[in-house]
């Protein structure tokens, strides 16, 4: 009835898991001023103040994570569904526990000592939450990451790379349990790359692919890794002939012996060509140091 508050500005909500709010904007309390976005929460008895207390209060753990560490991702297609992406993600130190959040809900949540987790997702836009635990602390990270799609084929997926190791050719699994989480080598190390190519167009019972690889030192990462080119890059290109594998996934990989690589910071990056069906099958990159 006060005039002052004579404007459809104050609202009660309904919460099924918390009860009535009552809200309003500031116009309702300020002579009709209007250019004030905020919201005004009006609790009338304890009950709805204690509401309001909840449903301003950020879902989030009260637990101190002062730890700090770094995460990386790199993407995959999964095995069993191409509509669907294993998304690896890294810690640089510890145990990890992570999850990719979308609009409407969050994933599961994978876990790993060894600090290394794959999720699975369908294409889109994510935020990662990762948490670490080492030597008794706790950290937090949250993380956009654009989950790419694989249904186009052939195509190429991310890079690891790790310590070489005297193995025949790894499989994923095996390239995690060396992969450098920090991805900084000392000086000296051979480095192996890792990449998966899918789809290639067989040939009776091989196929037969091109992969081109660019091993580029620079001070700039995130803005070379944008480039189409790098002129200043070392560059290394090899005929490949194997056989067609079981769910059309070829792995491919590299030894990067330590004469090419002195002190710095390198991206890698491989671009693949199907010589069978004659088409490109995209490329992978990743960025690295060695000290």
């Amino acid at each position: 009835m006060d005039p002052q508050c004579g404007v459809p500005d104050v609202e009660r909500w309904e919460y099924a898991q918390y009860g009535e709010v009552r809200f309003a904007r500031p116009s309702a309390f300020s002579k009709g001023e209007r250019n004030v976005p905020d919201m005004v929460f009006r609790a009338m008895n304890d009950r709805q103040f204690d509401l309001v207390q909840t449903g301003l209060t950020k879902d989030a753990s009260s637990v101190p994570a002062p730890l700090s560490f770094g995460v990386w991702t790199t993407q995959f297609a999964s095995a069993g569904d191409p509509s669907i992406t294993e998304v690896v993600v890294v810690s640089t130190r510890g145990a990890v526990a992570a999850s990719l959040v979308g609009l409407h809900d969050a994933g599961p949540v994978g876990t790993d000592t060894a600090g290394s987790v794959t999720l699975s997702s369908a294409p889109g836009s994510y935020v990662i939450l990762a948490q670490v635990r080492d030597s008794g602390k706790l950290g937090r990270q949250e993380l956009g990451v654009a989950v790419r799609s694989f249904a186009r084929r052939p195509s190429v997926s991310g890079l690891l790379v790790a310590p070489t190791w005297d193995a025949p050719t790894p499989d994923r699994a095996v390239m995690l349990q060396h992969v450098q989480r920090t991805l900084e080598f000392a000086q000296g190390t051979t480095i192996r790359s890792y990449t998966e190519v899918y789809g290639l167009r067989p040939d009776g019972e091989t196929v037969r692919y091109r992969a081109r690889y660019e091993l580029l030192r620079t001070n700039a990462p995130a803005r070379d890794i944008q480039l189409e080119e790098w002129p200043g890059a070392t560059k290394l290109e090899f005929e490949r002939v194997g056989r067609a594998a079981r769910g059309g996934t070829v792995i491919e990989t590299l030894d990067i012996v330590p004469a090419q690589l002195p002190p710095g910071r390198y991206l890698l990056r491989v671009r693949v060509q199907d010589l069978v069906a004659g088409e490109d099958a995209g490329r992978g990159s990743i960025s690295f140091a060695v000290r």
